[in-house]
C-alpha cells in the first residue's frame, strides 16, 4: 500500500511539473500563436487589399522576429502605401503595448524619415520611441528648418528628446536660442 502510494505521489508530482513546463514556455521555444499568418504573409499569396489586416494581427501577438519581418519588408519597399502605414502604426502599437522592436537594423528608420507623409510623421514617432541614436542628425535638421511643416517638427523634437545624447542637447540649445 505505502509503494502504491509513493509511485502515486511520485507519477501526480511528475505530471504536474510536465503541465507546469508546458505552460510557461520560454519566447525562444515556445512556437508563436501568428505563425501561420507569417507563413501566409511570406508566400506572397495575400492580395494588398488583406496585408494590412494580417500586419496588424502578426504585430499585436508576434515576436520581436516576426516584427524584425514585417520591419525588412518595410524598410525595403515590399509594402506601398497604405498597407506600408498600417504596418508602421502597428509596429508603434506593438512597442507601446507590449514594448517589444523588431530585430535587425532600426538604423534605416531614417530613409523613412525622408519618405512623404504620413509615413515620415510615424517613422519620426517610432525613432523617438525605439530610440534610434542613428536618426538624431536627421532629426535635429528637421527639428531646426524653419520650412518643416509644424507637425514634423513637433514630432521631430519629441523624438529628439526622447532618443537624448549630445546631437539632441545641440538641437535643443539651437531651439531655445531662436
Amino acid at each position: 500500500m505505502r509503494i502504491r502510494s509513493r509511485i502515486f505521489s511520485a507519477l501526480t508530482l511528475s505530471v504536474i511539473t510536465l503541465f507546469l513546463n508546458l505552460a510557461v514556455q520560454s519566447p525562444a521555444t515556445a512556437q508563436s500563436s501568428v505563425s501561420p499568418m507569417m507563413k501566409l504573409l511570406k508566400s506572397g499569396r495575400v492580395p494588398a487589399s488583406r496585408q494590412g489586416t494580417i500586419i496588424e494581427l502578426i504585430c499585436r501577438k508576434g515576436n520581436p522576429e516576426e516584427l524584425g519581418f514585417i520591419w525588412e519588408q518595410i524598410v525595403n519597399d515590399k509594402f506601398q502605401g497604405e498597407v506600408k502605414e498600417k504596418s508602421l502604426i502597428a509596429l508603434k502599437e506593438a512597442f507601446q503595448t507590449r514594448k517589444i522592436k523588431p530585430t535587425g537594423s532600426l538604423a534605416d528608420i531614417s530613409k523613412l524619415i525622408d519618405a512623404k507623409p504620413p509615413v515620415n510623421q510615424i517613422a519620426i514617432e517610432l525613432a523617438g520611441l525605439w530610440k534610434v541614436s542613428g536618426a538624431a542628425a536627421k532629426l535635429q535638421e528637421l527639428a531646426l528648418s524653419a520650412k518643416t511643416d509644424e507637425k514634423l517638427r513637433l514630432a521631430a523634437i519629441d523624438a529628439l528628446v526622447s532618443i537624448g545624447g549630445p546631437e539632441s542637447i545641440k538641437a535643443m540649445q539651437k531651439l531655445t536660442q531662436e
